[in-house]
């Protein structure tokens, strides 16, 4: 029975000792800039928009009818007097941007496969506290952009922290943490 009772314990102690020391490694989240708002974003069509018109544009989308993507909301303005211009077909390989095209979230994955990591934070960082996919978001921040774009999984840590804290039941923010703890131990992480 005590070594049923050691089976049990010596992992879990270890695994608390772990969660614990990669936690008083990694760097506070806390204080760090807000994205500056004039950065220029590249768009799938061509164009490029400033980051505060995307993020408007998408809680705009939001307020408007939570749940739908506007075709054709994140592409060229027109200019006065002239109508708005049709959307530029999407490159392929981007499934899930050419449903939402107002979805921070998915044109952070599409500045991620430019290998534009810093425009993908700015967007990530964006989403506001109150938006429904903030906690996707936070441990996209984690994972996606600093674990393994940037290979700097210690800034990860308290964005998939956050993530957890937001949405304990998310799955996905429980593996995406697991991964980051575990890049910031230098193990390998598939």
């Amino acid at each position: 029975m005590k070594l049923l009772r050691w089976l049990i314990l010596a992992p879990a102690a270890l695994a608390l000792l772990t969660v614990v020391a990669v936690n008083v490694a990694a760097p506070p989240m806390l204080g760090a800039p807000a994205p500056d708002p004039t950065r220029s974003i590249a768009l799938p069509d061509g164009s490029e928009r400033a980051l505060g018109e995307l993020v408007d544009a998408a809680l705009a989308e939001l307020e408007a009818e939570p749940g739908a993507g506007a075709i054709g909301a994140l592409t060229s303005p027109a200019s006065p007097g002239e109508a708005a211009p049709e959307a530029a077909p999407l490159r392929p390989g981007l499934p899930l941007f050419e449903r939402d095209r107002s979805d921070l979230i998915l044109l952070a994955e599409y500045q991620l496969e430019l290998g534009r990591p810093a425009d993908a934070i700015a967007l990530l960082r964006s989403v506001p506290p109150d938006h429904p996919q903030h906690a996707k978001a936070l441990r996209r921040l984690g994972w996606d952009c600093y674990a393994k774009a940037m290979d700097a999984p210690g800034k990860g840590v308290a964005f998939v922290n956050a993530s957890i804290a937001k949405n304990p039941l998310d799955g996905n923010a429980w593996q995406d943490a697991s991964r980051v703890y575990l890049s910031e131990l230098g193990l390998p992480v598939h």
